[in-house]
């Protein structure tokens, strides 16, 4: 936290977000009118959240799905790039782990985030994550391949 304001910098969020793919518990870190942007959505899913609570509610649905109960995450590695603007974070994270299905081992760069925090605070998310990474250390590359091919006949 910084002295003079007691409240998290940029990287100290994105630290506790980095924390929290480990602990599948998403911290409070979000202003009341939020934006989370998961960039490469399916057509038919939400392009975007708007507002605290509604993040935090799609983040813990995330953390109760399927292909996250498949990959017990041991070792995150997270990079941290910080520009000009103070505000502004970006995030990448590797994930390691074991796929609790096949008790295989995995590791994949599971995402890039770009973090605007204000206040301590994030206001904006602009998430990138690697689906077909995830997808194959899970086992459900078939089904996602599936997926696009039936978004793709649409």
């Amino acid at each position: 936290m910084t002295d003079d304001q007691n409240t998290l910098t940029p990287l100290e969020v994105a630290a506790a977000i980095a924390k929290s793919v480990v602990t599948k518990e998403m911290p409070d870190v979000f202003a009341v009118d939020a934006l989370y942007v998961p960039k490469f959505a399916f057509p038919g899913a939400p392009q975007s959240i708007q507002g605290r609570d509604a993040i935090l509610q799609y983040f813990a649905a995330a953390s109760k799905s399927p292909t996250s109960g498949i990959l017990k995450i041991e070792e995150l590695t997270p990079t941290y790039y910080q520009g000009d603007d103070d505000e502004v974070v970006v995030m990448e994270f590797t994930l390691k782990g074991t796929n609790t299905n096949t008790n295989q081992p995995f590791e994949f760069n599971s995402s890039i985030g770009v973090l605007r925090v204000r206040d301590g605070l994030i206001v904006e998310w602009h998430d990138y994550p690697n689906m077909i990474g995830g997808a194959t250390a899970a086992g459900t590359l078939p089904q996602l391949i599936a997926a696009l091919e039936k978004i793709a006949a649409q």
